[in-house]
């Protein structure tokens, strides 16, 4: 859970007033194996080693978290650790982090070489 705090300067010094909780957004890294994934429809599934830290037995795989990690596709059976977060109809990968093929993302872009 994430407290959010509103605060206002008063007369010199800072008064907290009001304060709110919201629902943080829920991230978890897993490992787990590639269901299946048509990249004519862009997306697939996996499922996760531990099903209990998604809740659910499968997780969707959308092409554009594999694009960012620097893949295509993924190969039904390829064995997957990945970013996951909690989306209103389900959990999504995020972020690919190894897809089974030694290549490994570590989410950073290069600006500039000298």
């Amino acid at each position: 859970m994430l407290i959010i705090v509103s605060a206002r300067v008063a007369g010199g010094g800072c008064e907290l007033s009001d304060y709110d909780e919201i629902e943080a957004p829920d991230i978890v890294l897993i490992a787990g194996t590639v269901k299946w994934f048509d990249p004519g429809k862009g997306y697939g599934f996996i499922v996760p080693d531990e099903p209990d830290l998604t809740e659910l037995k499968d997780v969707l795989l959308h092409v554009s978290s594999l694009r960012d990690g620097g893949h295509e596709a993924a190969a039904e059976g390829a064995t997957i650790t990945c970013e996951c977060a909690r989306r209103p109809k389900g959990w999504q990968v995020v972020r690919v982090i190894d897809l089974g093929d030694g290549r490994q993302s570590l989410g950073l872009t290069i600006l500039s070489m000298s």
